[in-house]
């Protein structure tokens, strides 16, 4: 038996809705780059979850999410390259060059996202809310283009399915195809939920292994021998979201923010 048959065979599609965001455990099912290159088809690994798990089903809405990028890429071929929402299209953008490269090295200083962002470098893949959280990052703490963060996915994903990472960047930036204003992620909450022992983080940052949790999860309040964060989150998150609703967010008030003038750090 190869490895997607042996994997959908031995997965526990039950437990997944309450397993799949723990990033400490192995909790979704790994089957995303056999789907990608056709070695499983979506047909048979739809069956395979309602048949463990009658609808509802977590899982089978997962696959549902993965067929609505297909259709909204068909049906609007120019969100390749541009936001879903006409109202998204003009964001003023960050870009800090300094700010991306930190991210894409895993040192900007939240642990769980660079925990997230060496897993992606390391093993060409990383699970669905750790993809979340990195997405969220890029996009809204640093205020960064969302297609800089899906070229970055599409070197290094082994599962990188264009259509489907673009569905989700566009989602995770609140300019794509949901409802949904504004979605922003708060790293600390994210990793205490998710991580809360930082068993995850402690696995890919080993520097880290001696310390408490409580101060892994906080590196805002804690000073930790680590990388120091690039912004402050919740500095950043007042800025996303006037930057999405077409606030103060001018040339000016940007200088001020890469020349360390604005934010704490």
């Amino acid at each position: 038996m190869d490895y997607p048959d042996q994997r959908l065979w031995s997965f526990n599609f039950k437990e997944y809705n309450e397993r799949r965001d723990h990033l400490f455990i192995d909790g979704t099912s790994r089957l995303s780059p056999y789907l990608r290159f056709g070695t499983i088809s979506v047909r048979k690994v739809y069956n395979a979850a309602l048949k463990d798990c009658p609808e509802p089903n977590v899982y089978v809405s997962g696959i549902a999410w993965r067929e609505f990028w297909y259709h909204i890429m068909h049906y609007f071929p120019e969100t390749k390259d541009i936001e879903f929402q006409e109202k998204r299209r003009n964001i003023k953008w960050i870009n800090n060059e300094s700010w991306y490269s930190a991210w894409k090295q895993g040192r900007t200083g939240y642990p769980v996202v660079d925990a997230a962002m060496i897993q992606l470098r390391e093993e060409g893949w990383m699970p669905g809310k750790a993809r979340m959280i990195v997405a969220s990052f890029l996009t809204n703490d640093l205020l960064t283009d969302w297609r800089w963060g899906n070229r970055h996915f599409k070197e290094h994903l082994i599962d990188y399915d264009e259509t489907v990472d673009i569905g989700n960047w566009q989602w995770s930036a609140s300019c794509g195809a949901d409802p949904k204003p504004l979605r922003i992620i708060n790293p600390i909450r994210q990793s205490q939920k998710f991580d809360p022992d930082c068993k995850y983080i402690k696995s890919y940052i080993p520097e880290l292994k001696n310390l408490e949790p409580e101060k892994i999860h906080n590196p805002l309040t804690y000073k930790l021998p680590y990388h120091q964060p690039i912004v402050n989150h919740y500095e950043m998150r007042n800025l996303a979201r006037e930057a999405y609703s077409g606030g103060r967010i001018d040339a000016d008030y940007i200088s001020k923010i890469e020349h360390d003038e604005v934010l704490p750090k």
